[in-house]
């Protein structure tokens, strides 16, 4: 029995020396100060973020990082720690700009625990205040935007796709008057979308409607940066291809040698619509710039080839070339009749078509694959975006047109051709008005963030989780406290912090007010409805909200939540 006493008395004195020696027994390192100090506004940008804790730490691989609300990564350089051991120093990247800055650590504190925090801090304005957003593009702006999309596809089409297709397929039939007559106009649609391209431009930039766009001086502003070059470019393109145009129908130029300068012209207008547009921003620029091109090269060529034989199908009776002017002494001739559609559309013209409008059925499908795959994720962006459902819908319209070309295509002939063709034409028309829909809608992935919606346990009740968007960026949470049967508790405080192990950010503070339409309860009870401040998840990843709900000086519950942020 007296050596288990022995025992007994030499754990009590080991318990004791534990408890009365410094750091045997001492809590978790704790964060004491910093500089910037948490939620405050400094006037100039600071070079370093500096966090003091009250006990010796050590440090990882990659123990902290700075981030703005939008959640870029402003820290340079590698994180150390000062010579006495407890001060972690984060160098930042000089001049940031105005906004609202997080810093976040995941240290090893003296007893081995792992220990994350946060503090925020403001330059040249509020902490925790979520960027600016941007002003709203004028709907003048929008329209005209699409509006010159528009013109421009159908100039495109019906200018360089009907030209190169009848150089090849019809020699000799651009000098046909219903031929002229439709690739004048096209072009000139295509210098009214130039025009109007540059309009928008010049009034996206001065953040101005279509009419005060007109005066000179917003529209040299608008002219003036590297961002409109590729509209000046084509628009330059254009007035080329208007000379090599009205040049060819006159035998001013080989028809060789005006197919090679119309393609290319028309190649140079297909680079700027891609150096434009979706294609020039985001992952896979140096891929998706050429597939882009071949896209709105394939669709030029493919409509093009429709419309020549629109034009051959629809001459009805034989029509007769415009009668040409002879001199006072020499009689004029009678005019040559013009070819009609038995002669132009033979069976070796049919068949080099077929195999013409095949190619480029299949460079626009695939080009369109990756476009599709490029700019929609996830999958439910597809019907929960704008974006995606504009494109469901020309994707429609492309197999429909698929559709009757498989029809034609089982038998060659005249008959079916005039009934297929101009059906065919009127669904790539809708085509080209849904295409510059979809241009100027912003990419899928750029947009979607469905609102989010959970219940998370709290022992005897539960705690309603709504995020109004799970896109990055600034966001509301909504928290409602419950019995687990829609009787609303009061609580006397909510704490909460996200952290996410995929953007490798371990603890980000999120403040909660008493949302101001609660009545549930007295406010000397607490308050059963809570509303974050100034909230944003700055990086896109899997997400981990931890609440902590205090209902009383002992009684305190955790809970977490798990969502997605796009």
């Amino acid at each position: 029995m007296r050596w288990r006493s022995a025992l007994l008395v030499l754990a009590g004195v080991v318990c004791a020396l534990v408890m009365a020696t410094p750091g045997l027994a001492g809590a978790h390192a704790t964060l004491v100060s910093s500089v910037p100090a948490d939620d405050s506004r400094v006037a100039n940008s600071p070079s370093q973020v500096a966090l003091t804790f009250d006990e010796n730490i050590s440090v990882g691989a990659d123990p902290a990082r700075v981030i703005s609300a939008q959640g870029d990564r402003v820290d340079t350089g590698t994180p150390h720690l000062t010579a006495a051991g407890n001060t972690l120093v984060i160098p930042v990247r000089p001049d940031l700009p105005a906004g609202s800055y997080s810093a976040t650590w995941r240290v090893i504190s003296a007893d081995t625990h792992v220990v994350t925090g946060s503090i925020v801090f403001g330059v040249r304005a509020d902490p925790g205040a979520p960027a600016p957003a941007a002003p709203p593009v004028a709907a003048s702006v929008t329209a005209l935007d699409r509006a010159s999309q528009a013109l421009l596809y159908a100039g495109l089409v019906g200018s360089v796709g009907l030209a190169v297709v009848s150089l090849m397929l019809y020699p000799g039939t651009l000098a046909l008057k219903r031929f002229r007559w439709t690739v004048a106009p096209s072009w000139v649609l295509a210098v009214l979308a130039c025009a109007g391209t540059v309009l928008v431009r010049a009034a996206e930039k001065a953040d101005v409607g279509v009419g005060q766009a007109l005066s000179g001086s917003v529209l040299s502003s608008g002219l003036d940066g590297g961002d409109t070059r590729a509209v000046l470019i084509r628009s330059a393109l254009v007035v080329v291809l208007g000379l090599v145009l009205f040049a060819t129908p006159r035998r001013r130029v080989p028809e060789a040698l005006s197919a090679a300068l119309i393609g290319a012209c028309g190649l140079g207008v297909a680079v700027t619509v891609a150096a434009d547009g979706h294609a020039s921003v985001g992952d896979l620029v140096w891929l998706a710039m050429p597939v882009t091109i071949l896209h709105v090269v394939a669709m030029t060529l493919w409509l093009g080839g429709l419309l020549s034989m629109v034009l051959i199908l629809l001459s009805g009776n034989r029509s007769r070339f415009p009668a040409t002017v002879a001199s006072k002494s020499v009689a004029s001739e009678p005019p040559a009749p013009e070819p009609s559609a038995p002669e132009l559309l033979t069976p070796a013209v049919l068949h080099r078509w077929s195999r013409w409008a095949f190619t480029m059925v299949v460079v626009l499908v695939l080009s369109g694959e990756f476009q599709a795959w490029r700019q929609i994720w996830p999958v439910q962006a597809l019907w929960d975006t704008t974006y995606g459902v504009v494109l469901l819908v020309k994707s429609a319209l492309v197999l429909a047109m698929l559709g009757l070309a498989a029809y034609a295509r089982r038998r060659l002939g005249l008959s079916r051709l005039r009934r297929s063709v101009p059906i065919e034409m009127a669904c790539g028309i809708a085509v080209l008005v849904v295409t510059s829909v979809l241009v100027t809608e912003p990419p899928a992935r750029t947009t979607y963030g469905p609102p989010m919606q959970v219940a998370a346990p709290l022992d005897d009740g539960s705690a309603q989780v709504s995020v109004s968007t799970t896109r990055r960026g600034p966001t509301v949470v909504d928290v409602a406290l419950d019995d687990g049967h829609g009787t609303p508790i009061p609580a006397r405080s909510l704490r909460a912090t996200l952290s996410s192990e995929s953007a490798g950010i371990p603890s980000l503070a999120l403040r909660f007010v008493a949302a101001q339409s609660d009545t549930t309860v007295a406010s000397s009870s607490g308050a059963a409805r809570w509303r974050s401040v100034a909230a944003s998840v700055p990086v896109a990843g899997a997400w981990t909200l931890t609440l902590t709900v205090q209902f009383s000086d002992t009684d305190a519950r955790v809970t977490t939540v798990g969502f997605v942020v796009w």
